[in-house]
């Protein structure tokens, strides 16, 4: 059954006699092939476009989760500073501890709101079908 069910990829002849219901491949993929390879050969340029853009994408977006991540694990460590300092009010270098928290925090949202912007207007920049 394997061989009758690829013969009309080989033969175009067998296409015609071909039996749907003997094969191991639905019809509909076998039309979705014939219409990627339409579109392959009638708009390279616009399927490479599209390719690009959604290669731009996903990498912005693999950038916005990356700098989230950060941002969401220097609060956890500012906020275990700022509770290491509230609970040993003794504390030798709490001033210290507690700027270089608020410096680290600072850092984090601004490397997300730059990442944020950079990507939206990345997007932004990418043609619309």
């Amino acid at each position: 059954m394997a061989d009758d069910s690829i013969e009309h990829i080989k033969d175009p002849k067998a296409a015609e006699e071909f039996d749907d219901s003997k094969s191991m491949v639905n019809s509909q993929i076998l039309d979705m092939i014939a219409a990627l390879e339409k579109t392959v050969i009638d708009n390279p340029k616009e399927l490479a476009s599209a390719g690009l853009a959604l290669a731009i994408s996903q990498t912005a977006c693999i950038a916005l989760q990356d700098v989230t991540d950060h941002a969401r694990r220097v609060h956890m460590l500012s906020e275990a500073a700022f509770a290491r300092v509230l609970t040993d009010p003794n504390h030798a270098d709490k001033d210290q501890t507690i700027a270089m928290a608020e410096a680290a925090s600072s850092s984090a949202i601004a490397s997300l709101s730059k990442v944020s912007e950079t990507a939206a207007a990345l997007l932004a920049s990418l043609p619309r079908p």
